[in-house]
């Protein structure tokens, strides 16, 4: 009778065990409501996504590629048109880093020791929407509606927009930065053609020597604000 008590026992003990090793296994392998949080964010956050190795390059070197076939553009054109975008992506620019500090809304945690600045709106949305917003007002006013234009249209919102993305993907940017940039960037591309069209073009047309005035402050405006975002990338890196 003892030794099947004690044979009992130690089946018992054998079999209770491993199940308590297993709960506090699991215990330790639980997260945290805290680690939880900081996984899923509470919507302040950015989700700083798994993208790829050349998606973070194109994210470094975005705005530079569009500065660039900007530039591009009005060179290949070099008419009032071309410059008056280029002066409205100026302003755009300078409107957008007034609010950013004014609002003064702090980028995501995962871009601590990225960018020092403030993340409202974002820069890089703000500019990616004005461009592609202006020149896909421009494509329907110069082009006859076909599905060429509307193709055409379509390619240059959705690759502004993927660009825009990015800001967030890596980390950079939160949801409604990029939101409040784009939105941004949209307004005042088209407010900016509208004036153009309303009023500009029919001042240039009927005074030719204003084209001389719209170069020098566009060239003006383009170099100052060259600059300024030169020693802001220096700074940042990014």
């Amino acid at each position: 009778m003892g030794f099947s008590r004690r044979c009992s026992r130690n089946s018992w003990n054998a079999v209770t065990t491993p199940r308590s090793d297993m709960s506090s296994d699991s215990k330790e392998l639980q997260p945290s409501v805290r680690e939880l949080e900081k996984l899923v964010g509470d919507g302040s956050t950015a989700p700083n996504l798994r993208i790829s190795a050349f998606q973070t390059r194109l994210n470094k070197a975005s705005k530079w590629l569009v500065t660039s076939a900007t530039v591009g553009v009005v060179l290949w054109r070099h008419d009032e048109s071309a410059l008056w975008a280029s002066l409205g992506a100026v302003l755009s620019g300078g409107i957008g880093k007034a609010m950013k500090h004014l609002i003064n809304d702090k980028r995501p945690d995962s871009a601590d020791g990225r960018k020092a600045d403030p993340g409202m709106p974002s820069s890089h949305a703000q500019g990616f929407l004005y461009l592609s917003t202006y020149a896909s007002l421009g494509l329907l006013s110069w082009q006859s509606l076909s599905v060429w234009t509307i193709t055409s249209v379509c390619a240059v919102l959705l690759t502004a927009a993927y660009l825009s993305w990015l800001r967030v993907a890596d980390g950079l940017h939160t949801i409604p930065q990029i939101l409040v940039g784009g939105t941004l960037g949209c307004t005042v591309a088209s407010s900016w053609f509208w004036i153009w069209k309303a009023f500009a073009e029919p001042f240039l047309k009927s005074h030719p020597d204003g084209k001389y005035y719209l170069f020098f402050a566009s060239v003006f405006a383009g170099i100052v604000f060259f600059l300024i975002s030169a020693k802001n990338w220096r700074l940042n890196q990014y």
